[in-house]
Formats: C-alpha cells, sequence, structure tokens
C-alpha cells in the first residue's frame, strides 16, 4: 500500500497542490521556507492525526485547509477550521469505516520515522528511539550494569588490587605454623616446668635403683639364712620354731622381692618410653625468639592479606559474572525481539550492528540500516520519508534510490535546490517545476464558506458546539462525509 495521489490546500505554507507519484522516489526540491517541508508534514498529518498536527495548520490568511490522500484501498480525507478537525475515510469497495483514526492506526507503521535524521543522533538517541519503536525495555538491566561497571566492580577491582599488591609484598614462612606470638617469660617457665619434671624423673630412676638395691641386700640375706639353716639343720628339732619363723620371713621377703621386681620392670619400660625434655632446644629457642615471633608476624600478615585479596577476589568475579549475566540476558531479549534488521543489536551505550558498534560503520552501512529500520516499521503502508537530504551526496541518494525499488517501498525525498531537472519544485506554496519543465499555474477556485455537510467529531482542537438539548458525542474520531474545498490551485500532475 502506498500513496496514489497527494493533494492539500491551505496546509502550513502551501497553498494548493496536486501529486501523483509515478517512481519509487518523489523527490522535492526549492528553497528554504519554500514549503517543501510542508508536503512531507501533509503526510504524517493525515495519517497520523494527533501529535502530528502542528498547533496551527492552516496556511496563514486561510480560513481553513485539506488534505486528501489516496492510498489505494482508502482515500483519505483530513479537513481543518481554526476551531477544529475532521477525519474522513473512504472504502473503495464501499464498505463503511466506522473507526477512521483506529484503521489508520491498522495499517500506518512509523511513518514519521526519518531514516537520515535517526542516521544523524548520537548513539543513546538512536539506541532510545529504535527500543521506543520496537516497543522494548530494558531500563533496569541497564542501570543495574551501569551501577556494577562505573561503581561496584571498579571499587572492589581497586580494593582487590590493593589486597593483591599488599599480599605479594607480604613475606610467608611455611615451616612456622603457630600464629600466636611468644613471650620469654612463657619460654622461662616452660623451662622451669621441664627441669622440675626432669629431677621429678631423675628422683623417680633413683629411686627405682634403691628398690633394686634393697632386693639385692634382700637376696644376700635369704643366702646367708639358707647357709645358716644348713648349719643348724642338726638342729631341726630344737630350732623348728626357729626355723619356721624364718621360712615366713623369706616367704614375706620373696613376695616382696617379686613385687619389687614387677615395680622395676614396670617402672624400668615406663622410664623406657619418656624421653627428657630437650632444653638445649629451649635454650636455642629463647635466643631465635625475635626472628620467630617476626616470622610469625608476617605470616599473619600474609594470611589476611591472602584472605583479603581472596574475598575481594570473589566479589569482583561476582560483579563480572552478573554483568554477563545481563548481557546475557539483553541477548535473549533481543532474541525474541523482532529486530528491524538482521544483525541489529544495542547494549547501554547505544546500537551495534554485526557486533560492530553503529558509529563505527561507515556511511553506506548506517543508511542501509536507517532505511531497514524505517521499511520495517512500515509493513503495510509502505511509505518513507526523509526531510534534509541535502546532506546526502550522490552515491547515497543512489544507494536509497536503490534499496527504495528493490524493497517496493515509495520515499518521498525533500532537499534545498532551486535548479533540479528531477521531481517536484515547490515555491511560495506551489508547485512551479516537475522534471525541470514549468508548470502553469491556474487562478483560483471561486472561495465559498466552509460548512461539513454532516457534523462529525473533531479529532484535533476544540469540540464542536453542539446543539441544543444535545451533547458531544465522546469517542475521538467519526466517518465524517467529505467536505467539498475548491479544487486546487494547479492542475493534476500524473507523473
Amino acid at each position: 500500500m502506498k500513496i496514489i495521489n497527494l493533494q492539500a490546500e491551505n496546509i502550513l505554507k502551501l497553498k494548493a497542490i496536486d501529486i501523483t507519484p509515478s517512481d519509487s522516489v518523489v523527490y522535492v526540491t526549492g528553497t528554504n521556507g519554500a514549503g517543501k517541508s510542508s508536503i512531507l508534514d501533509c503526510i504524517t498529518m493525515a495519517l497520523c492525526g494527533g501529535r502530528e498536527i502542528p498547533k496551527e495548520p492552516i496556511r496563514k490568511g486561510a480560513d481553513k485547509g485539506k488534505i486528501i490522500m489516496d492510498i489505494g484501498e482508502y482515500i483519505i480525507t483530513r479537513s481543518f477550521t481554526k476551531e477544529n478537525s475532521y477525519l474522513k475515510i473512504e472504502a473503495k469497495d464501499g464498505s463503511k469505516v466506522k473507526s477512521p483514526q483506529s484503521l489508520l492506526d491498522s495499517i500506518v507503521g512509523a511513518v514519521s520515522f526519518d531514516p537520515l535524521e535517526f542516521m544523524n543522533n548520537d548513539d543513546k538517541k538512536q539506541r532510545e528511539i529504535l527500543l521506543a519503536l520496537v516497543g522494548a525495555n530494558t531500563d533496569d538491566l541497564d542501570k543495574r550494569e551501569k551501577q556494577l561497571r562505573d561503581v561496584e566492580r571498579p571499587a572492589i577491582g581497586k580494593y582487590r588490587t590493593k589486597a593483591e599488591v599488599t599480599m605479594k609484598a607480604s613475606v610467608y614462612h611455611p615451616e612456622v605454623a603457630n600464629l600466636a606470638e611468644q613471650s620469654l617469660s612463657d619460654i622461662m617457665t616452660e623451662m622451669e616446668v621441664a627441669q622440675t619434671f626432669n629431677r621429678t624423673l631423675a628422683d623417680r630412676e633413683t629411686a627405682n635403683e634403691t628398690i633394686k638395691s634393697n632386693a639385692v641386700k634382700l637376696r644376700e640375706q635369704i643366702i646367708e639364712r639358707e647357709k645358716d639353716i644348713m648349719l643348724r639343720e642338726e638342729q631341726i628339732v630344737r630350732l623348728r620354731e626357729e626355723i619356721k619363723d624364718m621360712s615366713q620371713q623369706n616367704m614375706d621377703a620373696n613376695k616382696l622381692i617379686l613385687e619389687a621386681r614387677d615395680a622395676y620392670t614396670a617402672e624400668k619400660e615406663a622410664l623406657a618410653l619418656i624421653q627428657p625434655r630437650d632444653i638445649e632446644s629451649i635454650k636455642s629457642r629463647m635466643g631465635a625468639l625475635e626472628e620467630t615471633n617476626t616470622k610469625i608476624r608476617e605470616n599473619v600478615k600474609y594470611l589476611a592479606a591472602k584472605v583479603d585479596f581472596k574475598s575481594a577476589d570473589d566479589d569482583y568475579n561476582a560483579a563480572t559474572k552478573e554483568i554477563e549475566d545481563i548481557m546475557a540476558k539483553r541477548q535473549d531479549l533481543i532474541k525474541k525481539m523482532n529486530m528491524p534488521v538482521p544483525g541489529l543489536s544495542f547494549d547501554e551505550n547505544g546500537l551495534f550492528y554485526n557486533s560492530i558498534p553503529l558509529a563505527q560503520c561507515s556511511d553506506g552501512e548506517k543508511l542501509m540500516i536507517s532505511m531497514g529500520i524505517s521499511m520495517a516499521l512500515n509493513p503495510t503502508l509502505k511509505v518513507l520519508r526523509i526531510k534534509d537530504g541535502s546532506l546526502l551526496d550522490e552515491k547515497n541518494r543512489a544507494i536509497i534510490a536503490e534499496s527504495v525499488k528493490e524493497k517496493g517501498y515509495q520515499l518521498w525525498f525533500e532537499s534545498v535546490g532551486s535548479s533540479s531537472s528531477v521531481g517536484i519544485l515547490i515555491d511560495e506554496g506551489e508547485i512551479v517545476k516537475l522534471d525541470g519543465a514549468p508548470v502553469e499555474k491556474k487562478a483560483p477556485a471561486e472561495k465559498r464558506e466552509y460548512v461539513p455537510k454532516v457534523k462529525g467529531t473533531p479529532v484535533h482542537g476544540e469540540s464542536a458546539p453542539s446543539a441544543p438539548g444535545t451533547s458531544a458525542p465522546a469517542q475521538e474520531e467519526t466517518n465524517v462525509p467529505s467536505t467539498e474545498l475548491p479544487p486546487p490551485a494547479v492542475p493534476d500532475l500524473n507523473w
């Protein structure tokens, strides 16, 4: 669906125009202030209404104005008075259009989108426009990523670097396991305890040897008694009681010997398992106390720095992971979006084309991307507009023309100039040349009062007055029968 015919009378700077495009690109040229931009504005005013209609749409000095646009299946008429604007849509198949603006909204894309204006915006503005057009909202992701990149991760990284420097500058002694510093008094106390222990151990050894010596003496006594027994066997009868007593003494002595032997053996085995305390080592440690404590302090400092670095490193990696997650979410969001141009993506700073920042793309690539976005946003009514086309050189104009023709679109192209031999040349609100040939002007038609034949609902400006006893319709637009205006002041241009 394209514009078959465009007529306008007394709109903005236009007096009267009638244009029937015959090519995919409609070139509109003229000097500044001649009215060429008004032609492109007529397109958005007729199709979009609402915000696209300026506060004063009627040409200065006129009381009413009208735009008539033939888009193939429908003829759109927007009429303007100083108080209100009216919209009427006629279907060529004769069907009734109940809600004119809703119909236009369903077939009109972003016809006000200007590819050249988009291309000349800065990165953030391009991103803002694209996200608004495709209906995407990544504000929360962008804010979180910016907070991580600009505030949190740099702060963590700074602390992480400081912790790493501290850790690397610290000395660690793996042979020192204890992290608590030792004092001389503690070692002296330890030495006193060790000396006391060793004295007790020596006393036990002496006592044990005394037990052995006593046992030996007892054994010698037994031997003497045995000798005495032998000598006195002849006196058995007389000495029986004495022998009996002595035998008992021997039995008791044997029992004591056995007990002494067991005690001696047990103590000897126990003593064999006990090593004397190393007094010399303690003395050596006392001499190296400060050196050891220095190493302990350095170990404590190193391990604290190591823990600090590990914590900062974990926080930094977590922030990096969160940024990566945000980027992944944005990529998932892009995949789910119906991006108007394949290879087009964005981050919090701007747009990318095939992973290259749009600002680094060539002018030709930027232009083709902008055109692609414009076309994707206008799939039904295939009408595009470019203002300030004078900024484009011949090469880029040719690129645009070829793209528009190849994709089956219609482009209304405005540029500054007064000697172009191609397209429409407009001056003082009227068409004066077509493809370089002068256009004969006709005298204005007879003026007559502009009154709608059937009351409709205003769609711009103040509400139309209601009849006594009735209320104004509540809906925003109504299909208003055609209100005839004087015919255009120039002949039809079937070019």
